[in-house]
């Protein structure tokens, strides 16, 4: 009976399995209102600095196909279709190259030009219509400063509805998460030391961001920019948010993704007892406090009451201590309404044995002038420096020093003494002459 059940299962197995296999065949699709005429598909390199980008794909497998109308359910209608041409059941999927054209209805396997910053391929609308786009991966994946689907004015071309993950994408780059430590230390860059009554300086930097576009491709790797939010990022963490303008306060997170940030310790305020570490890997805890924080309207109490102080508590440590990419997007969306409403919260922990090193590799090349511990290195040197220049110093001292001595004193002594010499020689045989006559007379006398 075993054998038997196996046996009847069998083909449901390969069904499901097939189905598997055409689910996963696209990652991505979108319907679009297209007019008759060209269009251009694109795909770009990604990250920065600009030297170092690449293609986030080698190869994307594409395709367009006619909709009955761009609706959801339209677009949904195409699904199947899409996916056994994806899959290449249907027929085999046609390589296209940088500059090759893509008709309706074919399957194709793009291949990204490695030598090129960005990917172009035409696309022939022939009639007006509905159309869907099915691709291998997410197009947002391969966009860097421009949109995936332009025409022929080189106008955006938007979705009416997107089936798929991340259709929302902040062109730039996003840094890796690291640990804060790790990242410069703010008062060894441009930015110089902290003074939070200094509101000038902060928002002439955060004008500068947006007089720059720092947020838009590679912009924020540029001095510039990046010396700018390195002052932002420092007054975000190192001031009480009362201290830093509004201005700056909301807008920050506009330009945390893109830019390089720095760490300094994080504003402590005494009247506040610390965080809960957060867990920034899961996100669970954070994400069923903020709902706590909404479902009791705790705005309206200014998160005062028990609940409401503990929920806001574990929003602000999983917000402030976690990268970007880690933060709910609920939580980064609505985070700054509760912040202006709520009193109170906690203080983010940090290492308290942390200490400044300016010389350290990480702080290298950001800051124009002297650092403070190059101050110190130029006041402090160590035992060899000190010898290397105390002995040629002595050595020259005492040289000079022996000069002047033979030059000014027994220089002249000796010539003194040797005009001296013979004066005194005659000197000496008068003396001895007057001496033996002397003594010769003394004889004389007593003998008398």
């Amino acid at each position: 009976p075993s054998f038997l059940l196996k046996q009847m299962l069998k083909p449901l197995f390969l069904l499901s399995s097939l189905i598997l296999f055409r689910a996963q065949a696209h990652e991505w699709a979108a319907s679009f209102d297209l007019t008759s005429g060209s269009y251009t598909w694109r795909s770009q390199k990604t990250g920065c600095p600009l030297s170092a980008q690449s293609y986030a794909e080698e190869t994307m497998n594409f395709v367009v196909l006619s909709l009955p109308n761009s609706t959801a359910p339209g677009l949904e209608s195409a699904h199947e279709i899409a996916s056994s041409v994806l899959d290449g059941s249907n027929s085999p999927l046609v390589p296209r190259l940088n500059g090759e054209a893509l008709a309706v209805g074919i399957g194709y396997t793009l291949t990204f030009d490695q030598n090129s910053p960005q990917t172009l391929f035409p696309i022939t609308i022939i009639s007006d219509g509905a159309y869907g786009i099915f691709t291998e991966h997410n197009p947002a994946e391969l966009e860097f400063d421009a949109h995936y689907l332009f025409d022929s004015n080189e106008v955006d071309v938007e979705p009416v509805v997107v089936d798929g993950e991340g259709e929302e994408h902040e062109h730039g780059h996003s840094e890796e998460c690291v640990p804060p430590t790790s990242l410069p230390d703010c008062e060894c860059t441009n930015a110089g030391p902290l003074d939070c009554g200094d509101t000038t300086k902060v928002t002439e930097a955060f004008e500068t961001l947006e007089a720059n576009s720092c947020n838009s491709g590679c912009n924020c790797y540029d001095p510039v920019c990046r010396d700018a939010f390195f002052i932002v990022d420092m007054y975000h963490s190192g001031c009480d948010a009362d201290d830093v303008p509004a201005m700056v306060e909301t807008n920050f997170h506009n330009y945390e993704g893109s830019c390089q940030s720095c760490f300094i310790r994080p504003y402590q305020n005494p009247a506040l007892p610390q965080c809960t570490p957060a867990t920034c890997e899961e996100p669970s805890a954070a994400i069923s406090n903020f709902t706590l924080l909404q479902d009791l309207n705790c705005s309206l109490s200014q998160c005062q009451d028990e609940p409401c102080k503990s929920a806001w508590r574990v929003v602000i440590s999983h917000h402030d201590s976690c990268c970007e990419s880690d933060v709910p997007e609920m939580i980064e969306d609505g985070f700054h309404d509760f912040e202006e409403s709520c009193l109170g919260g906690c203080n983010i922990v940090f290492e308290e044995n942390y200490v400044v090193d300016c010389a350290a590799p990480k702080n290298a090349g950001l800051s124009d002038g002297p650092s403070r511990d190059d101050d110190d290195n130029d006041e402090k040197l160590s035992t060899g420096e000190v010898i290397a220049i105390v002995v040629p110093i002595v050595v020259v001292v005492c040289a000079v020093g022996f000069a002047l001595l033979y030059y000014c004193y027994l220089k002249p002594q000796t010539e003194d003494e040797t005009r001296k010499a013979p004066a005194k020689l005659e000197e000496s045989k008068d003396s001895s002459a007057c001496d033996q006559a002397s003594i010769a007379g003394n004889q004389i006398s007593e003998k008398v």
